[in-house]
């Protein structure tokens, strides 16, 4: 009878036991869900402060340019730079917006694809990326007279400001999909 006795006791301490884990493992869930949710949240704000200053220095380089006049009308008016290679790059550019609009407008607006581009059009992405890498090779060239060293600097800049300026694209432009709150 005393063994009897002493598992039924030991069973109402492991019960007791098991309901004291199970609500320390609840609040130890909600507790790492709630540290998620605030590193999350410092994430996202230090990826916008990020963009912002990359958009902030590529507003700079257009704005000032050269130190003489603004970076387009630089583009326009300087003899220094190289004409030819500025004008693949016009070209290349040309290029690469066209992939750029036949894949989002084209393919997806006005055609209704639901396929993804490497199955609709699987020239689409080699082409755009040997275009992208021409352009930067001969916008280099190109600018290389005017800023010499500091020419992959200005490059780098220009792409990081642009690249990341999609950070302040409301999301329904351009295919964005709506977030779920769930």
């Amino acid at each position: 009878m005393g063994e009897d006795e002493d598992r039924l006791l030991d069973s109402d301490s492991e019960d007791e036991l098991t309901e004291e884990k199970r609500a320390e493992k609840k609040t130890t869930h909600e507790y790492m869900l709630k540290l998620k949710e605030k590193s999350d949240k410092r994430k996202r704000v230090r990826q916008k402060v990020e963009a912002f200053l990359w958009v902030s220095a590529m507003s700079a380089l257009l704005y000032y340019g050269d130190g003489n006049r603004n970076f387009f009308s630089m583009l326009l008016n300087n003899t220094r730079l190289n004409r030819f290679y500025l004008n693949i790059t016009y070209v290349l550019l040309g290029l690469n917006t066209s992939i750029f609009l036949f894949l989002n407008v084209w393919l997806n607006w006005i055609k209704g694809n639901t396929l993804e581009w490497e199955v609709a059009a699987p020239w689409s992405i080699p082409a755009a990326t040997l275009t992208g890498l021409a352009t930067a090779v001969t916008i280099m060239v190109a600018l290389w007279p005017v800023y010499s060293w500091l020419t992959p600097v200005v490059q780098f800049t220009l792409f990081m400001g642009m690249l990341l300026s999609g950070h302040f694209y409301p999301s329904c432009l351009f295919g964005g999909r709506k977030q779920s709150t769930a």
